[in-house]
């Protein structure tokens, strides 16, 4: 499935079938939709809809114009911000309704950006803040279940894994992330996350800004040139 979104309308490609036109809601001046390939859910008029067999099929109600979304393989994950009101919710798209119960605190300071990483029923949600006192980073981690596993502030420009938010990837448990030097394993250790392994063998193939992909048979970095599967052990 490709999808091409631009101010409020999107194209959804697939193959064998015709291109299908679709009016979704925006946030921070991105389309709101989400596809793990095989299924498509996105907002619209404040409502979660997903792709079914007969047309849209609706999944539940946000703030419209002020959530964002995402998909994995197993679940999805959103959020909305409204004044210091934070609600973040997961839903599997198989089946109706949202589970808002993940206790998500953004804390106070203005949201620059936002992404998610979803791999099996593991997540974790990237936000940068500005505040009077500088930029910050918050990183939550959680479960299909809506279950906080942790969440931590970071300064990035004391981390080397979040000097840009985006391109991380996630296999099992841990997330990975490249940087200057290559690529960390990162894991929760009572409620922290930290570097739980260094690869610098990977050094002369990455750098902070390379997206990562995980596939059955390693970790892809992504140049504006070539791709390159990484096997680390």
């Amino acid at each position: 499935m490709t999808i091409v979104a631009q101010q409020g309308q999107a194209i959804a490609f697939c193959p064998g079938q015709p291109p299908r036109r679709l009016a979704v809601d925006t946030c921070a001046s991105q389309a709101q939709l989400a596809s793990n390939g095989e299924q498509l859910v996105w907002l619209h008029n404040g409502q979660l809809l997903r792709d079914g067999r007969l047309g849209p099929e609706y999944l539940g109600d946000v703030l419209a114009n002020q959530t964002r979304i995402w998909l994995g393989s197993r679940f999805g994950f959103g959020f909305y911000r409204a004044s210091r009101l934070s609600v973040a919710f997961v839903f599997e798209p198989q089946r109706a309704g949202l589970n808002d119960c993940l206790p998500l605190a953004l804390g106070r300071g203005q949201l620059l950006e936002a992404a998610c990483v979803l791999a099996g029923d593991r997540g974790w949600l990237f936000c940068t803040l500005a505040t009077p006192t500088g930029r910050h980073c918050q990183v939550t981690a959680f479960t299909i279940r809506g279950d906080l596993l942790a969440q931590q502030t970071f300064d990035p420009a004391q981390t080397p894994w979040l000097t840009q938010i985006h391109g991380k990837c996630a296999v099992g448990n841990d997330l990975f992330a490249a940087t200057d030097e290559g690529i960390v394993r990162i894991a929760r250790r009572d409620r922290q996350l930290v570097v739980a392994q260094t690869f610098p063998a990977t050094e002369p193939f990455v750098n902070a800004a390379t997206p990562l992909l995980a596939g059955t048979d390693g970790i892809y970095a992504i140049a504006a040139q070539q791709i390159q599967r990484l096997q680390i052990a």
